[in-house]
């Protein structure tokens, strides 16, 4: 299913984006990922044309197309650091249960630096406003509640914080 005119105006603006492959008939992501461009329909053009290495996302795919139905791509987020479409991505798949994702500890490093960024700004090492700005924009695109609950322990210790920064700086 194509990107909304929404999504390719966003396109425009940032250079990557992080999607979900949704299964229509439910509305749940299968599939996570990062991309450029049109990367997010890659997926179905590839089962379509016999290609892939995910046999798992591509026979969610193929049962999709089975259907009668085309996979729901939804851009979650966008932006201008690649390495932060990383760490988002990466939150996700660790976040979101029932993903075909392959690949769940590819990016360990990277969250392992947002841990870093966000412990920096806790230990008054970082701003934590800015932290808390991030976290503040993840939460309003974030899907599951798994991800509100993370979101929501970082977001009280960031706020702590900015009142002890306030009161103590």
């Amino acid at each position: 299913m194509a990107a909304t005119n929404a999504a390719k105006n966003r396109e425009a603006e940032f250079k990557w984006y992080v999607y979900a492959l949704c299964d229509p008939r439910t509305n749940k992501p299968f599939y996570i990922g990062k991309g450029t461009g049109n990367r997010s329909g890659q997926h179905e053009r590839d089962v379509r044309n016999g290609r892939g290495i995910n046999e798992a996302k591509e026979e969610k795919i193929r049962k999709i197309i089975s259907s009668g139905k085309e996979v729901l791509i939804q851009h979650l987020a966008y932006f201008n650091c690649e390495t932060t479409s990383y760490n988002f991505e990466t939150m996700l798949i660790k976040t979101t249960k029932g993903l075909t994702n392959i690949a769940r500890n590819k990016y360990k490093p990277v969250v392992k630096s947002l841990f870093k960024t966000l412990g920096n700004a806790i230990n008054g090492i970082g701003r934590p406003q800015d932290a808390l700005d991030d976290l503040i924009m993840f939460k309003k695109i974030a899907v599951l509640d798994e991800q509100h609950q993370l979101i929501d322990q970082f977001t009280k210790v960031l706020k702590n914080q900015t009142y002890i920064d306030r009161v103590y700086g």
